[in-house]
């Protein structure tokens, strides 16, 4: 999907295009615009309502948005939302929550006191397991100037959707400076972490036990 901007008329036109064909399958425009970053699945896009501290959808062409559920916490993410089917979805600042797209929760899992969603997800292509990056961070407060917040540790945590749990974690070391991103193989076993100019590939457990198992890092 393609989501073209015109300030002037205060308007986004969005284009959605069939992948293997590239033919148009949906054009429309709204206004408002659609400003920040979005997710969409084969037939709708997910996105927050910074007005309501909401995560909203829309189907394709509709112009309609629904709330499907609310923010939780406050971090730079804004609680940015992320499709993994055409019905399911997760997202969050403070925890996980992973809800359908008819705003039935179906899971949450609160992070560790301190930590936060940095904001990058990635989902794994049969969309069972999701990776999320949480940041721990430190606030400092200043006698004449607005507090700062300082990262100071950076985990990926793996969630196996199906069974409702997580299921892996590995620290980013050292915090990275520039470049940063990491993705699931298609079927969730792998997870490549690109760390500035590293990158290294961790073994994600698939066939699990009742307890939280952890993976292997592999440099590369």
């Amino acid at each position: 999907m393609g989501n073209r901007l015109n300030q002037g008329l205060n308007v986004s036109h969005f284009d959605v295009f069939d992948a293997s064909t590239l033919k148009t399958l949906y054009s429309w425009s709204e206004s408002p615009p659609l400003y920040h970053h979005y997710s969409i699945s084969d037939e709708a896009i997910a996105a927050v309502d910074f007005n309501n501290h909401s995560v909203v959808i829309s189907e394709f062409g509709t112009k309609r948005w629904r709330t499907v559920g609310k923010g939780s916490g406050l971090c730079a993410s804004m609680n940015m939302p992320t499709l993994y089917s055409d019905q399911q979805l997760v997202y969050g600042c403070d925890k996980l929550i992973a809800t359908s797209t008819d705003g039935h929760v179906l899971m949450t899992d609160s992070f560790p006191t301190g930590d936060k969603s940095s904001g990058k997800t990635t989902v794994a292509q049969a969309g069972r397991f999701v990776a999320i990056s949480v940041d721990t961070t430190k606030v400092k407060t200043h006698i004449l100037s607005e507090p700062s917040v300082r990262i100071t540790a950076t985990h990926i945590a793996v969630y196996d959707l199906v069974l409702k749990k997580q299921v892996f974690t590995v620290k980013v070391e050292p915090l990275p400076k520039n470049d940063y991103d990491f993705a699931l193989s298609p079927d969730g076993s792998k997870l490549a972490i690109l760390n500035d100019r590293n990158v290294s590939v961790c073994v994600v457990p698939v066939q699990l036990t009742e307890q939280t198992e952890t993976g292997r890092s592999e440099p590369l």
